[in-house]
């Protein structure tokens, strides 16, 4: 089983920070292009037109780079789920064997088990005949 190094508190925080930092990217587009459109001296709208395109390009690659390690972060999270799951699955399902054949051992009816443990009818008649053994 992977380590996780990130639980939903700091994902959670990650999501937080990539929220704030959008509207905060926002703010800023709509300032600058405001600040764009009033007059200025000796041509700095080229200058700050760069500026805006920088910082677009900027926050862009970061939150690229965000969305890809929240993105691993998922999927080793969906990857420890499945292995948890895995593992819960054969273990209930040994338990769940290992008690059918000790009541089947204890004369049990195939019925009183299949009632009991919810097991198909098939398993618990094989089960129960097995029991001998």
């Amino acid at each position: 089983m992977t380590n996780m190094n990130a639980g939903l508190p700091e994902i959670t925080m990650v999501l937080a920070l990539a929220a704030s930092l959008t509207s905060l990217g926002i703010a800023m587009t709509q300032f600058l292009k405001t600040r764009m459109q009033m007059p200025t001296s000796n041509g700095a709208e080229s200058n700050i037109a760069e500026l805006i395109r920088e910082g677009e390009d900027r926050l862009s690659t970061m939150f690229a780079m965000m969305e890809e390690a929240q993105q691993a972060r998922f999927d080793a999270l969906r990857s420890d789920i499945s292995s948890i799951r895995a593992e819960i699955d054969w273990l209930t399902g040994e338990q769940m064997v290992e008690q059918a054949i000790n009541m089947a051992r204890n004369g049990v009816s195939v019925e009183e088990i299949n009632a009991e443990l919810g097991l198909s009818q098939e398993v618990a008649e094989t089960l129960n005949a097995t029991r001998v053994h």
